[in-house]
């Protein structure tokens, strides 16, 4: 049982974002552990300007490049003609000058793709910082008064 294809209106056009087979979604897996990761973890708040010179350091084009040109070949722009092409296909010319829909896109096709592993590992993350906590907070509440 896989994911389904999913359909968002971003700016003037609707995307449709056809989910990766296992395979190249692995590979796009690591390319944004090591490349694109590190760039959404700062937009979104975390990092500071440590966080944002490590990020800038670590993004690679030619990784960028493939992440989005992969899940622009996974895309189809519906258009109000009925016609479906590939977002590969137009991307340069549809999207000229729209930043904010590119970004908007690209980030909505990795949580297409891989939504539920980012929030399972967030998840993770809080609960292990939450163990800590909650460890000490019953080694006090243990330990005899006087």
């Amino acid at each position: 049982m896989g994911i389904e294809n999913q359909t968002k209106q971003i700016g003037e056009f609707t995307f449709e974002v056809i989910p990766l087979g296992a395979k190249a979604a692995d590979k796009v897996l690591l390319k944004i552990a090591k490349s694109v990761g590190p760039v959404f973890l700062l937009a979104a708040g975390g990092g500071g300007v440590a966080g944002a010179a490590e990020a800038l350091e670590k993004l690679s084009e030619t990784d960028f490049e493939y992440v989005r040109d992969t899940l622009a070949a996974s895309t189809n722009v519906l258009l109000p003609d009925g016609k479906k092409p590939r977002l590969s296909a137009v991307y340069d010319v549809l999207l000229t000058g729209m930043t904010d829909e590119r970004v908007e896109w690209l980030e909505w096709a990795i949580e297409v793709n891989f939504g539920p592993f980012f929030r399972g590992l967030k998840r993770k993350a809080e609960e292990r910082m939450r163990a800590p906590e909650a460890a000490r907070a019953s080694s006090s509440s243990s330990s005899p008064t006087t």
